[in-house]
């Protein structure tokens, strides 16, 4: 039987053997860059606009006079700068609450006029006024931790606490309130979306739907469902099945990791909260088959083979982040679109469709190929195996 800290090392070089590419493709051989450059991209790949690979190398700042601040991107579509710290380990250990402290200060040392006038690193220093300009026009600063350390819970609650008080940074001689949050991605969490992604196992669920708000129809050949949800039934079905449940979302498997501004805001808001359904897109979810909704004792339940939602990642991640927070969803709801695919002809439209109104790129869209999914499996038989990301 191996031990928890044998556990612990092998979970360690299983992020090891994927930072290991970049590492040797682009930085000599360097894990800790290799792994900063593979994890933010990972994380990047989810936002509204990626970085190219180039756009990327030249973000990373990780050297003398960093002050903390590893590698950075500004998503002008989302208005978003994404500031990345990591630290590499090539043993298992616990993320340092001094470490994460000096980055959650990053934001403010890039205003401090008095910081910036002692440090002597490029990259930052040609961060510094974009970073200021980004302020002023009004961008959301999130935050991410990258590691192959663990997390705690005081770290992880810390984390939580930085995002959820204010944020006010002096910029031009005047204080400004910044929408700010922050992602800690830990061994323990990356490991989890690697595996929920590259798991092919299908899900089956029972979701409760309101009563009296259903609606069943045939389009086409193809069954088709559209209920209201609880967001509380959605965010209890995330927290079970994960990133597994984004397998079949073209902005990839993770769907967007990224905590939507507008949406957390209208669930903070009483009053907005409960126009949520109205507010909102809603999801739109394919499966293998579906049962006809059951009435039973105070609800009405439908059971799903293989559920995948296609559009909404970033809804449902939200819900669900605002949830685990202990945050109040009350009564509000969600429109599902459900279409029984039991051959998965459709999915690939149904997926392609509901995002055309996103910034897409034609790409994105080659995640369900054939041709991508057996090189996926193939990567997976390997020695070590690779995971092989369907984009």
């Amino acid at each position: 039987m191996t031990t928890l800290s044998e556990r612990r090392q092998r979970d360690v070089e299983r992020i090891t053997n994927l930072a290991k590419a970049p590492a040797d493709r682009l930085f000599g051989g360097d894990l800790a860059k290799g792994f900063l450059f593979w994890a933010a991209d990972v994380h990047l790949d989810q936002s509204d606009s990626p970085p190219t690979e180039e756009e990327l190398l030249e973000s990373i700042t990780d050297g003398k006079d960093d002050l903390e601040l590893d590698a950075y991107y500004i998503d002008e579509s989302s208005q978003t700068v994404y500031l990345f710290q990591s630290k590499y380990r090539s043993s298992p250990a616990n993320v340092r609450m001094n470490d994460l402290a000096s980055f959650l200060d990053v934001p403010k040392k890039l205003t401090t006029p008095q910081i910036l006038a002692g440090i002597s690193n490029e990259g930052v220093l040609e961060l510094a006024p974009r970073f200021r300009r980004c302020i002023l026009d009004g961008y959301e600063v999130h935050l991410v931790y990258l590691t192959t350390l663990r997390a705690t819970k005081p770290v992880q609650d810390r984390v939580n606490s930085w995002a959820d008080d204010s944020l006010s940074l002096s910029v031009a001689g005047s204080h400004h309130d910044v929408q700010h949050s922050a992602t800690m991605l830990d061994v323990s969490n990356l490991l989890q979306i690697i595996e929920s992604v590259s798991d092919q196992q299908e899900i089956e669920l029972t979701l409760s739907v309101r009563a009296d708000e259903y609606h069943q129809t045939l389009s086409g050949d193809f069954k088709c469902l559209i209920a209201t949800l609880s967001l509380h039934e959605i965010a209890v079905t995330f927290d079970k099945f994960r990133y597994a449940m984004f397998r079949h979302n073209p902005r990839g498997p993770l769907g967007s990791v990224a905590v939507n501004k507008e949406i957390k805001n209208t669930l903070a808001d009483p009053a907005k909260r409960g126009w949520f359904q109205l507010m909102n897109n809603g999801l739109s979810a394919v499966c293998a088959s579906f049962t006809d909704p059951v009435v039973g004792s105070g609800a009405t339940t439908v059971r799903i083979r293989d559920f995948q939602i296609v559009n909404g990642c970033q809804t449902t991640y939200t819900v669900w982040d605002h949830w685990r927070r202990g945050g109040d969803l009350g009564d509000a709801s969600v429109t599902l679109k459900l279409v029984e695919d039991p051959s998965s002809s459709l999915r690939h439209i149904i997926s392609s469709a509901s995002n055309k109104q996103s910034q897409m790129k034609d790409w994105d869209f080659l995640f369900d190929e054939p041709e991508q999914e057996r090189l996926q499996k193939e990567f997976a038989t390997l020695s070590p195996p690779m995971f092989y990301e369907l984009r």
